[in-house]
This record gives C-alpha cells, structure tokens and sequence, in this order.
C-alpha cells in the first residue's frame, strides 16, 4: 500500500509584509518615546532657568509673634483718674456699722483723731509698699503710735476693764469708684477672723479709718483703729 504525504505549510504566504508593518511599530514608538523624552527635557530645564526667589522680605510666622510678644506692655488695671480719700474713709466707716447692726452689735462712733493716727499708719505702709501692724522701721508698735500721737483710749462705760485698742489693716487694688474699694476693704476684713472679731466687738467705743494710694495709684492701704 502506497501512503500519499502532504506537507501543508502554515507561514502566512504575507510574511513580508508582516515584517514590514512591525518594523513600522517599532519605528513609530521610538519616535514617540523620543518626542516624550524632549518634552520632559524642556520642562525640567525651563524650571532650572527660573530666578531663585528673593526670600529676604519673606515674614516667618513664628518671627512675627516672637516681636509681637517681646514690644507688649503690661496694661494697669483701669482705675479712675482720682480717687478721693475721704469718701473711701467716710464709706467704709458706713459699712463697719451696716455690718455691724446686721449682726446685732451697736454702731461704733468715728474719731477723726483716732482717724489720724490711722492714715499716718497707711501712710506709711503705702510709701514703702508693706504690710504690718508695726512702722517701717519695726519700732513703733500700735501702743506706741497711740502714745506718740497723745491718744488715751476711753474707759468702758461703768467697767472697770483697762482700755482696749485694736487695729485691722488692708491693702486692695485701686479698681472702682470710692464705694466699690470701700467694700473691697471692708469684705477683706471681714474674711478674717481677728478682723471680723474687731469689727463686731461690742466694747470697743470708737474707731479712726485711714487710708493712703500709692505712689502708682495703684494699690490702697487701709487702716481701722479701735478704742
């Protein structure tokens, strides 16, 4: 028996052209890529050109707070232009006594000697900005101004006790009109125990009310003198 073979051949009869058209894609993407390539170029050297920028008149943000902070001024606590010693003096007398009523103790009778001696004392305190039942210097106790002024407490009334003095001293900040430091004063008294005791004791028969600014008018001193 005789076999018959035949040899098919399955390369496209079109080869040729086939190579041709690939070597045109091949063609056609280096070109591409070459045309990316110069755009790229041109875009990182135009940026390189660019003129550095000047800097010097640029504001850092932590500089701009750092001088805010170091050209800021502390503000004094708003105080009236003047404030009149008197009225604070006169005012807080008024208020011992409303105090005083409202806790069932006898108002107390005011002695503008006694009221010297006081703001001789506040005074005192006020030039040299302390705070102490003693003078400045530390040698003149609260007896010995009385002393010095020629001040004799008044015997209680049908008592045979010996005469009794006291004081209660205070420095607040000069904020508000007269009436307002008043009550400042007296509520700081009051807010102690010794002070408040001072206050609403029944034996003593008068008192003197000092006060005196400082020289910055910006703190008062207070005193209130018992007999």
């Amino acid at each position: 028996m005789t076999f018959f073979y035949q040899v098919i051949d399955d390369t496209p009869h079109s080869s040729t052209a086939g190579h041709k058209i690939q070597r045109y894609v091949i063609i056609g993407l280096a070109c591409a890529a070459a045309i990316v390539t110069l755009f790229v170029y041109q875009n990182m050297d135009s940026k390189v050109q660019q003129p550095i920028q000047n800097t010097s008149n640029i504001t850092n943000p932590e500089q701009t707070i750092q001088t805010t902070q170091s050209s800021y001024t502390p503000q004094e606590p708003s105080t009236q232009s003047t404030i009149n010693i008197t009225l604070v003096e006169q005012d807080i007398h008024k208020i011992v006594n409303q105090t005083r009523l409202a806790n069932g103790a006898q108002p107390i009778n005011y002695d503008p000697k006694l009221a010297d001696i006081a703001r001789a004392h506040s005074q005192d305190m006020a030039i040299h900005q302390f705070l102490s039942h003693n003078s400045y210097e530390g040698t003149q106790s609260l007896s010995y101004r009385y002393m010095l002024a020629g001040y004799h407490c008044p015997a209680p009334a049908d008592s045979y006790e010996y005469p009794r003095s006291n004081e209660n001293i205070a420095v607040v900040t000069a904020q508000g009109n007269e009436s307002q430091i008043a009550r400042h004063i007296v509520n700081t008294w009051l807010d102690s125990v010794a002070d408040n005791y001072n206050i609403l004791d029944n034996e003593y028969q008068v008192e003197g009310i000092g006060v005196a600014l400082t020289a910055s008018k910006m703190a008062v001193y207070a005193t209130e003198d018992f007999c």
